[in-house]
């Protein structure tokens, strides 16, 4: 056998170390021209099989043996490196997929994709700086590089600067209008506007353009036929589900989706059929038992929900998508606290509409006290942040503060972000759970604390029942690098409930998020009635212009909560909304509310520790309404402040 039959079966077998060895004992017996256009040969066979270890153990061998081929080996090679990039990003390892990218950039600097893969790799990681200079560096090199413009804009979007994000992605259309990524990311941004003819023709772009055999194009569909049914457009979101359910038949996404849109229908019957199906494809998919549960409980077969509710809890089955195998809950599924429609909604909305709606109850009240807690309690200086005080004190004053807001009949109480981030998880899950206890009559939001993947998470308290849904998204300086390291929630969160319907935005989140999330609640018809604010903060001047902001503009009642301090640089828990201007004057001149504070201002508490609420009409937000509770022209009751060191 001659030394290029050995070396070739080798190479084919993927011994390529081994048959480079064997070149190199034998390299004088090889002419070079004949050697190179072989290793050539077969690094490009290895390129085309995506084999890319290979191709560069070849390719560095021939850099060292035919430098005077340096150049284009080294283009070679940041093409391989960049393509190993995309094998690890798609693997989501993007830890080697940044050390291959970064290879591809040294090997060949003027390569436009390395910059991409990198840059949308720090995207992901969410270092939003230097994605965008290398986003930048990518356009500059390749103006028409069409999935740069792209990424780019997803970019934008993620930092909430929607115009250039539509139009980044309009160009990456103009590029190559066969992008089908980049007109189903513009749909969805459109979607979030409720501009949905636009939206419905990049969708069925998106879909013409993209292989029926990716399963990416599962969510091109869905969201389609989510938007439809939005749109009250059942028959032909149905259409659509049809259509893809005929190209992925065993997909349970689909299906849990399906079953969704025939409930709207009141198609009871099929949607069970459809939900059954799918777990038979997946039995341990939790998320079809909570739909599945959840339908037989509104359809009157409640000993049949009951027995699917029981083998969700005895085998803490994960909720998690079909096809990404991303977790919606990130928080262990140690108890299902989860009853009525909020796992239907969680599944819609998580992707597309960027806000996750839990439906407890629908309102059943029109008035009722809103109220705000203030304490004073120290932090330590070090990420993550918890309280170094003594906890059995600020656990006393809390309850104390508590016990008052269910004797003044408050319905619906705030306390401070972090009063509950104890060093000791276990007594701070024992305090929750107590004050869960108490909170038979009352919502209680219960400031915030951070689990242990870093996320700022606000204990949202209803019936008994703690959710753990609201997650800060936006963090403060303190807690990104150098001096902390949160990890962010992906969207907002509306409750509803028999006390009405309300968000709870954590801290910085009340300067980011009102506008897209009034837009969202608008969209999906929902009446979003009260915000509350959880702070810790020193700026709490800049959260009452927020807080003023929103009121005026979108007519919704806000409520802050900030930790107090003697010396005034904390404090400034208050409550806004629309009332008559005399109304403010009067409680101007009782001392609730400063001479200087914002116009929707209702009454505050400066910087002692203490409760304050107000009793509110929630229905009607406006204070020119024409009969309420309290008369002609209010829409406000009794208002009230109870320092601390008066109880």
């Amino acid at each position: 056998m001659s030394l290029f039959s050995l070396c070739r079966e080798l190479i084919e077998r993927d011994q390529v170390k081994e048959a480079l060895d064997i070149i190199e004992k034998n390299i004088k017996k090889f002419e070079k021209k004949e050697l190179y256009n072989f290793l050539i040969f077969y690094t490009l066979n290895k390129i085309h099989e995506e084999k890319y270890v290979g191709a560069i153990y070849l390719l560095e061998y021939m850099k060292n043996k035919f430098k005077e081929s340096s150049t284009e080996l080294n283009k070679l090679l940041s093409g391989v490196y960049n393509d190993y990039g995309n094998y690890f990003d798609k693997l989501k390892d993007y830890e080697n997929a940044i050390i291959n990218y970064l290879k591809s950039i040294e090997y060949n600097p003027n390569l436009a994709a390395p910059y991409n893969g990198y840059a949308d790799v720090l995207r992901i990681k969410g270092n939003y700086v230097d994605s965008e200079k290398y986003f930048k560096k990518a356009i500059a090199l390749d103006p028409e590089y069409a999935l740069a413009h792209n990424n780019y804009a997803a970019l934008k979007e993620k930092t909430n600067r929607y115009v250039e994000a539509e139009n980044l992605y309009k160009k990456a259309l103009d590029i190559d209008n066969t992008l089908g990524m980049a007109a189903y990311n513009l749909a969805n941004l459109l979607r979030q506007f409720s501009r949905y003819n636009e939206a419905e023709m990049y969708y069925k772009v998106a879909i013409e353009h993209y292989g029926y055999h990716d399963d990416y194009n599962i969510y091109y569909y869905v969201n389609y036929a989510q938007m439809l049914k939005n749109m009250k457009e059942y028959t032909r979101s149905k259409e659509v589900y049809e259509d893809i359910l005929n190209l992925h038949p065993s997909s349970v996404q689909i299906l849990n989706s399906y079953a969704i849109l025939l409930e709207h229908m009141g198609d009871f019957n099929n949607a069970e059929k459809l939900y059954k199906k799918a777990l038979e494809i997946e039995p341990h998919n939790a998320l079809t038992y909570l739909n599945i549960s959840v339908m037989l409980k509104i359809t009157n077969k409640n000993d049949e929900a009951e027995k699917y509710l029981k083998q969700l809890k005895d085998n803490k089955y994960e909720i998690k998508y079909d096809e990404t195998k991303e977790s919606i809950f990130k928080e262990e599924i140690s108890n299902i606290k989860y009853e009525k429609h909020e796992s239907h909604y969680i599944y819609e909305h998580v992707e597309t509409l960027k806000i996750e709606y839990v439906h407890v109850d629908d309102v059943a009240y029109q008035t009722i006290k809103i109220g705000c807690i203030q304490i004073d309690y120290n932090i330590n200086t070090t990420f993550p942040y918890y309280i170094n005080d003594d906890v059995n004190k600020i656990k006393e004053k809390i309850l104390k503060l508590i016990d008052i807001g269910i004797n003044e009949n408050v319905k619906i109480l705030l306390l401070p972000e972090l009063s509950i981030n104890f060093n000791d998880k276990n007594k701070r899950d024992e305090f929750l759970e107590i004050i869960s206890n108490l909170s038979n009559d009352m919502i209680i939001i219960a400031g915030s604390y951070y689990n242990q993947m870093n996320e700022n998470i606000s204990p949202v308290i209803i019936d008994n029942k703690i959710f753990l849904n609201v997650k800060k998204i936006n963090p403060s300086l303190h807690e990104i690098p150098p001096m902390g390291n949160m990890k962010s929630g992906d969207m907002p969160c509306i409750f509803s409930s028999k006390y009405g319907i309300f968000s709870v935005l954590v801290c910085k989140d009340i300067e980011k998020e009102p506008l897209n999330l009034s837009k969202i609640a608008k969209e999906n018809k929902i009446e979003l009635q009260m915000i509350f604010v959880p702070e810790h903060n020193r700026k709490w001047l800049d959260y009452e212009i927020e807080a003023n902001k929103v009121s005026k503009d979108h007519t919704i009642y806000v409520m802050l909560s900030n930790r107090s301090r003697t010396d005034g640089e904390y404090g400034g828990t208050s409550i806004y909304g629309k009332i008559r201007r005399e109304i403010l004057s009067n409680l101007q001149e009782q001392g609730l509310r400063r001479p200087e504070s914002s116009e929707y201002q209702i009454l505050e508490i400066s910087d002692e520790e203490g409760i304050i609420f107000a009793e509110m009409d929630i229905v009607n937000r406006e204070p020119e309404i024409p009969q309420s509770t309290w008369g002609r022209g209010s829409n406000i009751g009794e208002v009230k402040r109870i320092l601390l060191e008066n109880t």
